[in-house]
């Protein structure tokens, strides 16, 4: 239910995302030039690609090995008596059988692992977001930083004093691009993560309130 809400908000507003990415393009380009700002943002896009890379493997060996473990399992259910005569059984080998063909097992750990990416590949397509956004307040502060520094250690000229002013004003730019950014993210997902903020509650609370009756249960009856 929460990947298809996710995906529903994504779809909805699919304009505004290609326009964010189409924006992220542009501030490449923007920054191209400028060598400490490329190197930060180049930084995080790394990190950004790094952690999809690990998630995606992540998820397909979970798959392979929850898949492997319930066909294993049934298997490796053997009694408490002689190896051999267990496996001359019948329904020793109907178990084996069963265990390894399993079309329902497959279909489900499909759905799961479908689900998984699609939920993982739009939390990676906000996390981009998010990350460039970051990238870009570091390069702000960078520039800032570095500027007051070089205006106070050197003595102050005209011409360097216009330098300074372009320094800042570069700096200033990138701010607001990235002020920019966080309103368009903002405009389009914040209700969408109130809003599944107030079901995870409500799911929460709901598991609670069932491990509480199970344990009360448990205690009557003892």
């Amino acid at each position: 239910m929460m990947t298809v809400f996710k995906y529903f908000f994504h779809h909805r507003h699919m304009t505004a995302v290609y326009t964010l990415y189409t924006a992220i393009d542009f501030d490449w380009k923007f920054l191209k030039n400028d060598k400490p700002s490329i190197e930060i943002i180049r930084k995080y896009a790394e990190l950004v690609h790094t952690i999809s890379i690990s998630l995606m493997i992540f998820m397909c060996s979970g798959s392979i090995v929850m898949v492997f473990m319930y066909q294993a399992l049934p298997v490796l259910q053997i009694p408490e008596e002689n190896y051999t005569r267990f496996w001359q059984r019948p329904f020793a080998l109907k178990a084996l059988g069963k265990a390894i063909s399993y079309p329902t097992l497959y279909l489900i750990s499909l759905n799961v692992l479908l689900n998984g990416i699609i939920l993982t590949a739009l939390e990676i397509t906000f996390m981009a977001l998010s990350e460039h956004i970051c990238g870009l307040f570091k390069i702000t502060s960078y520039h800032l930083r570095y500027t007051a520094n070089e205006y106070i250690t050197e003595i102050s000229g005209c011409e360097k004093s216009n330098d300074v002013y372009t320094k800042i004003l570069f700096a200033v730019r990138v701010h607001i691009k990235a002020t920019k950014h966080v309103q368009v993210i903002w405009d389009m997902f914040g209700i969408h993560y109130v809003i599944l903020l107030v079901f995870g509650i409500i799911g929460g609370t709901m598991v609670f309130v069932s491990v509480s009756n199970i344990e009360f249960s448990c205690q009557r009856h003892k």
